[in-house]
């Protein structure tokens, strides 16, 4: 198992996320950004494109800015998600405890909730990097409640770069996956490039994983 850190530090501090309580853990499921369509080393090595390297950093850039930055992260070992967290993570204010894990490599839902039922409670927030449709499924099926809007949007599609907050009612991650869940919020890079001020496109987004 290979381990990242984000950022070197003598101490890492695992920080609460946003609204906290003792009774509560927050999963972000993260989609890895826009990637080319085909890699002479196989599907598992293929890269970002620009754009897909302006939305890690974007997202990155928007985890901070709204105290959402996670303690630890469980990745799929592909390239693509590798480039995703790195660029990400260097715009959070802390380091990251980071797992790569190639059972995550597109993982559907089951497998990928029996990694995160292992984290460690001293993480109250844990993101999750990963593909399609795997994580769609599972963002869909922990939204089962949240605003409506948020709701429609994301079982409409999870695109690349696309973020599911979810919010579960346990204190151990082991109780996650029987507890109940609710969308905390969704967010897409088209989302945030517009909120940035770039004309409306789908242009950087794509189905295909």
């Amino acid at each position: 198992m290979a381990i990242f850190q984000a950022r070197q530090s003598a101490a890492l501090v695992m920080p609460q996320p946003a609204h906290y309580d003792d009774a509560m853990r927050r999963l972000l499921i993260l989609r890895h950004a826009k990637t080319e369509r085909s890699n002479p080393g196989g599907d598992h090595a293929r890269r970002l494109l620009d754009r897909g390297r302006e939305d890690a950093v974007r997202m990155g850039q928007y985890l901070a800015s709204q105290n959402l930055a996670p303690a630890a992260a469980l990745l799929s070992d592909a390239t693509r998600t590798r480039e995703t967290f790195e660029l990400l993570a260097g715009m959070l204010p802390h380091a990251v405890r980071t797992r790569f894990e190639r059972a995550l490599y597109l993982a559907d839902p089951v497998t990928v909730m029996e990694h995160v039922a292992q984290a460690s409670d001293e993480a109250a927030a844990v993101l999750v990097v990963g593909h399609n449709p795997g994580l769609h499924e599972l963002a869909f099926d922990l939204a089962q409640d949240g605003r409506p809007g948020d709701i429609d949007m994301l079982a409409r599609k999870f695109p690349t770069s696309a973020l599911a907050v979810v919010d579960f009612a346990c204190s151990a991650w082991r109780d996650a996956p029987h507890a109940s869940s609710r969308l905390e919020r969704y967010v897409t890079a088209k989302i945030l490039r517009q909120s940035d001020g770039e004309s409306p496109t789908t242009a950087g987004e794509d189905d295909a994983d």
